[in-house]
Formats: structure tokens, sequence, C-alpha cells
């Protein structure tokens, strides 16, 4: 699926307020007739969908700011990673592999891998770039494991690197 594919799937999102005393309701409303593959939840809030529309009313206290990021669900899997090093250097681990290119791309997950298995994710969330840096691991051999995450939360694969060898910084 390209960029103008994904984007041709979003509809105009229109807000209405109400004002109350004390609170304001804000009612969001888009048509369904392209959003098909929308997630119920959002935000913790459920959504309703009425007379093929998608309609929405929170309260909110005055001058609060409330933002909704409406994401089309695309149960397509990301392509798996693909390495291009994992190498000491000035101390620490630097982790780079190619970036990936579909339009649904959210972020990446770096874990360390102990006894053959993922142990624990390293990196934050979200991670957009197609590197990290493990910074002062402690020394001996380490291997770590990357893997794409879609915007539908869709995973890829784990990738594992080589080892690499962290040296003594004695």
């Amino acid at each position: 699926m390209t960029r103008e594919q994904l984007l041709g799937q979003l509809a105009p999102v229109h807000a209405s307020r109400h004002n109350h005393v004390g609170e304001q309701q804000i009612r969001l409303t888009t048509p369904l007739d392209r959003l098909d593959r929308l997630p119920r939840i959002l935000g913790g809030h459920h959504l309703v969908a009425e007379r093929a529309e998608l309609r929405e009313l929170i309260s909110i206290a005055p001058y609060a700011v409330v933002a909704f990021w409406i994401t089309p669900y695309i149960p397509d899997s990301p392509a798996d990673p693909v390495w291009i090093e994992a190498k000491p250097e000035d101390g620490n681990i630097v982790l780079r592999w190619r970036p990936n290119a579909e339009p649904f791309f959210y972020s990446y997950e770096v874990y360390l891998i102990a006894a053959g298995e993922p142990d624990r994710l390293v990196s934050p969330m979200p991670l957009r770039s197609a590197m990290w840096i493990d910074t002062a691991p402690p020394p001996g051999m380490r291997k770590y494991a990357v893997r794409a995450v879609t915007a539908s939360g869709i995973k890829s694969n784990l990738v594992t690197s080589d080892p690499v060898m962290v040296p003594d910084r004695r």
C-alpha cells in the first residue's frame, strides 16, 4: 500500500463545541465509509458508529486541550529489519539497521538477548530511527534483536544481531 493510498483512507473529522458551565463538550464526527478498518477504541474512549458516521462526545475542563490521533487499522505486517551493524564504539554499542519504508511504520523495538531469547526491551518507545546506542553496557558478550511495529500494533519478526564483545574499560 502506498502512502497516497493510506492517506486516501482518511476522512475529515469535524468538531463542534457545546459550552456548559464549567466544562465543554466536543462532538467529533467523521464518515465511516472510508474508515471501515478504524479500531473501535481510541484513547480509552469507545467509539460508536451511528448511521455510517463515527461519533464521540467527550467532556473537558475549560481551557483544556484534546488531541485525537485517528489511524486506520491495517493488518499488514511490516518488513523484518535488516541489520547493518552492531559494534562497540567509545564504550557504547552502536546498533544500526536498514530503515523500514512502509507508510504504516510506527516504531522499532530493541531487545537484549539472554540465553537465546529476548530478555528485556531496552529501547525507548517510540523509537523512530533505524539506530540505537546502548550506552555504557557492562563488559562481555552482548546480542540484540530488533523488530518493526506498525501504527496498528502489528509487529514484524525479531531479527537478532551478531554477537558483539563489549571491551573492558580499564
